[in-house]
């Protein structure tokens, strides 16, 4: 199994801020949030895994899962997410569900050269991050 645990910087970004109004997040924040110097920080120890996420100075999430089990996550717009985060190989995918039903896929895909990619998927809508191991 695969183990994701570091410090990671965005590198390069595709179709984000289409991603983020696909959420239901309005375009002025979505352009911002798109823009962000992001950072990722992964704890991965036994079936544990926490993510925290940061884009410039602010927290976006910051998460501990246990692989496999359903975790309730609020969110800022006060919905809560229902997610589930999985292994598979060099794989960490992540299923959230809305209140509403709909459903955001984020595979996090750990590259041989230490980088992660990033893969999000919302309302018909993808993006795709890469992470640079620091």
């Amino acid at each position: 199994m695969a183990n994701f645990t570091g410090s990671y910087i965005l590198d390069k970004s595709e179709g984000f801020e289409e991603y983020l109004i696909a959420r239901g997040i309005s375009a002025e924040k979505a352009k911002a949030g798109a823009a962000a110097a992001t950072q990722m920080d992964i704890e991965h120890s036994g079936d544990q895994m926490k993510i925290r996420v940061c884009a410039g100075d602010t927290e976006i999430s910051n998460l501990t899962h246990t692989i496999g089990k359903q975790l309730d996550v609020p969110r800022p717009d006060g919905q809560v997410m229902k997610t589930t985060l999985t292994l598979d190989g060099k794989k960490a995918v992540m299923e959230q569900i809305d209140g509403k039903g709909v459903k955001e896929v984020i595979v996090r895909d750990l590259q041989a050269d230490g980088s992660i990619v990033a893969t999000m998927t919302s309302n018909g809508v993808t993006a795709t991050r890469r992470f640079k191991k620091k």
